[in-house]
């Protein structure tokens, strides 16, 4: 039968209510357990959902007010406001749906009259905005159900809940049973007018029940977060790929201190006990490179793949991650090319995105895969309803070697390996292979700690009181008097990088105070921990203020290097700086790299807009420009101006060079625009570059 009249014949079937569905795309589907399966084209599209949308009469997929609106044809034709959230919900439908069929069969499926029970685990059935930790998936607090009942009442009952009414309708009802340490704890509750759907949440760790639901399914369950290695516990596949023993990730989640560890770890023991029950059980990830090291994980732990498949149904709008290129702070910051010293949390980020450089460039992975809510589904089951052949010296020789290719230590070394490789890639940043080659497990000197350093302890009390009374003065708008206060405070504790900006600030306010502000900043900086960004971005912005871009552009860097997470305010900085040398069509680099960072940033945006245009006329205006002579005084003209800014293009050698004779064909009186026409051009044409 091919696809056309399979299709006619279940939407006839589906409409006349007598059956539940099938979509016959899904029936063709392949094995996705490898990277070139898990990057071909999904098996259903929105044509296979829009032709079903349309024949079950009112064209929706769910009630309420979020549809698919759908054509003639059955492609979409408009696209709601909503239409993400509830392509998100179908997904989930449509999931639990194609679970039931395969666990069933398609004869049994489409006869099925009986409740369907459906066990979620690990969803927080919560829809608030969840708190973001850098690298990992971190679990949040439990929210009260009160607070996202009509919220979850939506979701299940309304577009989750009206899916499966479509898809499932000989179906007697529907049972859902979410668990997790998230979900507040609820009773079965109706989720739906006609009581269909009910919905219970559990608070806690899942354990499989004596008697199985119909479907178990563990959505974006976390399991590719970290990797598990045969001799137990987890290893961090982030960072400097950190190993957690059994005993020590048994310790951790006795103690509550789950901050920083990925789900894959948490989920360990639980996936081992439904491994261990031999039934069948569920998993959906967001993207093929999550989907793919599931597998690996649950085969590391002796599970049977019977299912992996690209649901199809893509998000709209669909959103993708460029993994060679990816955007935001810290990637801009190991793109650039500046020689500074590197961050911790610069050499976590580049071991982490070093290890998925790897992957797509040597493994096959997706370089730019969809990231949308159960993307990718799998089954997988246990020893205990496949039991493995009978023992024999070879296989025991192959397990042994296997485990001792897969214990912690050997996984560990792996992802090294693989991440001081990325180093040689010739697509990876020369920045980005520094720092990896600077590792001391790639050859380098750089040992990167596993936890963070200590931070240093806090103020004393009476260190606290003075620094709370010189606030004080200054808040009255006393600059000097505030000053003054915050020498003492200062005395009481003289290692204060805090206070020390703030004397830094007040001082800058006072006439005449160049010096004593200039003293205060580096001081700042001196005694800063070195994660501290604060002072050497304050001392950059006032270097930039007395026109010394040169030394403003090197502590903008060196508050990168604090702090990469700042890399916008830098590029920023050093766009101005960068201007002030003359220098623009390195300052439009800046300021476009900022602009990337924070687009919403309508004054930065304008600044590129102008700084584009004058860039361009300075381009056009000093093209056949050349500098008189080498150097000034022994600097070399570029370092002069860069030094000081386009302001000493004005300066004479006389000022400058004092009763050193000047070049031959000058005078004393020769301005150093004169002697460096080139490095002044923006200095020359300032009336034209607008």
């Amino acid at each position: 039968m091919n696809e056309a009249h399979h299709l006619a014949l279940v939407l006839a079937v589906a409409t006349a209510g007598a059956a539940n569905v099938v979509l016959p795309c899904m029936t063709n589907y392949t094995l996705a357990v490898t990277p070139s399966l898990a990057a071909a084209p999904p098996p259903c599209s929105w044509r296979h959902y829009a032709a079903f949308a349309a024949s079950v009469g009112d064209g929706s997929w769910a009630d309420g007010t979020a549809r698919v609106v759908t054509d003639a044809v059955g492609g979409v034709a408009a696209q709601q406001a909503t239409e993400q959230e509830l392509t998100s919900s179908l997904t989930t439908a449509l999931t639990i749906v194609e679970a039931l069929r395969l666990s069933l069969g398609d004869e049994a499926y489409v006869s099925r009259t009986a409740a369907v029970d459906v066990d979620v685990v690990g969803w927080a059935f919560d829809w608030v905005e969840r708190p973001v930790e850098e690298g990992t998936s971190n679990t949040v607090t439990v929210t009260p159900w009160e607070d996202v009942a009509a919220a979850t009442a939506e979701r299940w009952g309304s577009l989750i809940g009206g899916a499966l009414r479509r898809l499932l309708p000989s179906v007697e009802r529907v049972a859902v049973r979410g668990i997790g340490p998230e979900a507040p704890s609820l009773a079965a509750t109706a989720m739906r007018p006609d009581g269909w759907l009910t919905l219970e949440l559990v608070n806690g760790v899942y354990a499989p029940p004596a008697v199985a639901a119909d479907v178990t399914l563990l959505e974006n369950s976390g399991m590719h977060d970290d990797l598990w290695p045969s001799d137990g516990g987890c290893v961090s596949d982030k960072g400097t790929f950190a190993v957690l023993t059994a005993a020590q990730l048994s310790s951790r989640v006795a103690a509550g201190r789950l901050g920083g560890l990925g789900l894959g770890c948490l989920w360990r023991s639980s996936v081992e006990a439904m491994v261990a029950s031999g039934r069948l059980f569920w998993a959906t990830s967001y993207q093929s490179h999550e989907h793919l090291l599931a597998v690996a994980n649950l085969r590391g732990v002796g599970a049977t793949i019977e299912h992996a498949f690209p649901s199809g149904f893509a998000e709209q709008p669909p959103l993708s991650l460029e993994l060679l290129s990816p955007s935001g702070l810290l990637a801009e910051a190991l793109r650039d090319p500046y020689e500074r010293a590197v961050s911790r949390k610069e050499a976590l980020y580049a071991f982490t995105t070093a290890l998925w450089r790897h992957r797509i460039s040597v493994g096959g992975f997706e370089p730019t895969p969809a990231t949308s809510r159960n993307a990718y589904v799998l089954a997988f089951r246990g020893a205990a309803s496949a039991p493995p052949p009978a023992g024999s010296a070879a296989h025991s020789a192959y397990d042994a070697l296997w485990r001792g290719h897969n214990t912690a230590q050997a996984v560990r070394r792996r992802l090294q390996s693989h991440a001081c490789a990325a180093a040689s890639l010739p697509d990876t940043p020369p920045r980005h292979a520094a720092v990896l080659r600077g590792a001391e497990w790639c050859g380098g000197r750089v040992r990167w700690p596993d936890e963070e350093p200590t931070p240093a302890p806090p103020r004393s009390a009476e260190a606290s009181a003075l620094f709370d009374s010189a606030r004080k003065v200054a808040d009255g708008g006393d600059a000097a008097g505030a000053a003054a206060a915050y020498r003492v405070a200062l005395k009481a504790s003289p290692s204060d990088a805090a206070g020390w900006v703030s004397l830094g600030v007040q001082l800058s306010a006072v006439d005449g105070a160049e010096d004593e502000t200039l003293a205060a900043f580096e001081q700042a900086v001196a005694v800063a921990e070195p994660s501290d960004v604060r002072p050497p971005l304050t001392l950059a912005r006032y270097f930039a203020r007395l026109s010394r871009p040169a030394e403003a552009i090197a502590q903008f860097y060196a508050a990168a290097a604090a702090d990469p997470e700042y890399f916008d305010e830098v590029k920023a900085g050093v766009g101005t700086a960068r201007a002030q040398q003359g220098r623009l069509a390195d300052a439009l680099a800046d300021f476009k790299a900022a602009a990337r960072l924070t687009p919403q940033d309508a004054r930065l945006a304008r600044a590129v807009e102008s700084m584009e245009q004058s860039a361009a006329r300075l381009a056009a205006a000093s093209d056949s420009l050349r500098d008189a002579v080498h150097s000034v005084c022994g600097t070399p003209c570029r370092d002069v101006v860069d030094a000081s800014g386009t302001g000493v293009c004005a300066v004479t050698w006389a000022q400058g060079c004092g009763d050193t004779p000047p070049p031959d064909g000058f005078s004393a009186d020769a301005t150093v625009e004169a002697l460096c026409p080139l490095a002044c051009a923006a200095y020359t044409f300032r009336a034209q570059l607008g």
